[in-house]
């Protein structure tokens, strides 16, 4: 697999969502937990954690954290399709782009970024769903404090 890509000139920020203001986060921060191939997200409480720190590049989200990249689990085309951290490798399912009021559009499916089930708790999964313009898939850059 490719080397981990080092982080880009961008800036770091945290990722917030509209609907709830709770920050995208990876998950199982402890230990190697989040480090590594495989790790999921969740929804958190905004603190600027380094596990809720990322970099926006031309079409990857990068993890500040491991410097992997948000990855569509599988290739999954269908909504409800899980998300991962997994090393960078400019596959479809790590390719995005940022629409309007940040809608994250998966490149390779059409579908976007979504709190699942518009959960407002700490902890709500994350997930592609066909893009409907609701505030669960509506979010914002919100700079560490």
């Amino acid at each position: 697999s490719p080397p981990p890509r080092p982080p880009t000139a961008s800036a770091v920020t945290m990722v917030a969502n509209r609907m709830n203001d709770k920050c995208l986060q990876i998950k199982g921060s402890g230990p190697g937990g989040g480090m590594n191939n495989g790790a999921t997200l969740e929804m958190g409480d905004c603190v600027g954690s380094q596990n809720q720190l990322w970099y926006m590049e031309t079409f990857a989200i990068v993890s500040a954290l491991s410097s992997k990249c948000l990855d569509i689990n599988g290739f999954d085309l269908n909504n409800n399709a899980t998300l991962q951290m997994f090393d960078c490798s400019d596959g479809a399912n790590q390719q995005w782009s940022f629409e309007g009021e940040w809608v994250f559009e998966s490149k390779m499916s059409g579908k976007c970024l979504e709190v699942r089930a518009e959960a407002a708790a700490n902890g709500a999964a994350v997930q592609m769903y066909e893009c409907l313009g609701t505030s669960n898939q509506q979010w914002y850059a919100k700079l560490p404090s």
